[in-house]
């Protein structure tokens, strides 16, 4: 009965012991470090894909294309300054935005353990809520306040031949007091924007913690291998010695 009870202690041990490690794998795989890398590169691809949304959005209210990169811009380059440096400036803030927030995205999750991303849902709804609060925070402030008298100084002064792909035509202004009825529409294709660079940065931030636990994974298991058949080669050594030695008793 003693053999046997200490023979489930010891099983309990070292059933407990393999919980520890497991638990203290599973806290290793998610740090700050890997979160904030990760998360500037799931940043910078959605907002690459937020761009291209911002970029044709203008289309839906018959406004030229990549109006609103450029009132973006101009707020950096000023409204005279060339749409293709505007346009460029307005990529570079939006790069730089998406960066930010998949940084602070990628640590956030990584350090509490209730968001961690650990699956693919998880992922989607964290990058979905961090992609409605950087709406609330980043762009409904500017829409509401900055962005009315740059958009109506951007018609005022856009080149003639920039208004349009398709050669000259006529388009749609703006002025202060038509602003209020493209505003609904403005905020609802900017949540979509948003919500779309959510998603992708949630996933891609997902994705590559899935990769980062699969390699582990399969590290750990060939390390078990290894280690199994160095334990059946000594045991294998252990057997070849008993059998010689009993070979040398029997001839004494």
């Amino acid at each position: 009965m003693a053999d046997i009870d200490q023979e489930n202690q010891r099983r309990r041990i070292g059933q407990n012991h393999q919980k520890q490690q497991s638990i203290q794998e599973y806290n290793k795989q998610y740090s700050a470090k890997k979160g904030a890398g990760y998360g500037a590169f799931g940043g910078f691809i959605a907002a690459v894909g937020f761009t291209g949304i911002m970029l044709w959005m203008p289309l839906i209210f018959d406004f030229p294309v990549g109006t609103f990169l450029h009132t973006l811009g101009a707020s950096i380059t000023g409204v005279q300054n060339d749409p293709v440096v505007s346009g460029l400036a307005a990529f570079s803030i939006i790069l730089i935005q998406g960066i930010f927030v998949g940084v602070i995205f990628g640590v956030v999750t990584s350090k509490v353990k209730a968001l961690h991303p650990s699956n693919k849902r998880k992922g989607a709804i964290f990058g979905l809520v961090t992609g409605i609060i950087a709406f609330l925070v980043l762009y409904v402030p500017v829409i509401l306040t900055t962005y009315p008298h740059l958009l109506i100084t951007t018609f005022a002064t856009y080149p003639t031949s920039e208004l349009s792909t398709r050669g000259l035509e006529d388009h749609h202004s703006v002025n202060i007091s038509s602003y209020p009825m493209y505003l609904p529409g403005i905020l609802g294709l900017g949540f979509f924007a948003y919500l779309v660079y959510g998603f992708f940065m949630g996933g891609i931030v997902t994705l590559a913690y899935s990769v980062y636990s699969f390699d582990i994974t399969k590290m750990e298991e060939k390390s078990k291998e290894n280690q199994q058949k160095q334990k059946e080669k000594g045991k294998e050594t252990e057997n070849d010695d008993h059998q010689a030695t009993e070979k040398k008793r029997k001839v004494e």
